[in-house]
């Protein structure tokens, strides 16, 4: 599963453990893919833990370009379902991305 998709994943779960039920992937594999694509990009995307879930400003940008990236590339054709992501930071957006 590509990484980015994942990470939308837990976004709208609002965290890793909801998440991995949802993409039906072990905690520790969701979590090496966050890590992986943090890796990739070269900052943080969520503070995670035992505090609880949060988008870092870094994670907000990212989700709001992977969704514009989305809507660019137009309809999805196939087995796509709608993904409603919210991103708290200083302000709240919402986007219905398919995958």
């Amino acid at each position: 599963m590509k990484l980015l998709q994942v990470f939308a994943h837990v976004v709208e779960a609002g965290g890793l453990s909801p998440a991995q039920y949802r993409l039906n992937m072990s905690l520790s594999a969701v979590s090496a893919a966050i890590s992986n694509l943090e890796t990739r990009l070269g900052f943080r995307l969520c503070d995670r833990g035992r505090g609880g879930f949060q988008l870092t400003e870094g994670g907000i940008w990212c989700i709001r370009s992977f969704a514009r990236s989305a809507l660019r590339s137009g309809p999805s054709t196939g087995r796509s379902r709608p993904i409603r992501v919210t991103c708290r930071g200083n302000s709240t957006s919402r986007w219905t991305m398919r995958f």
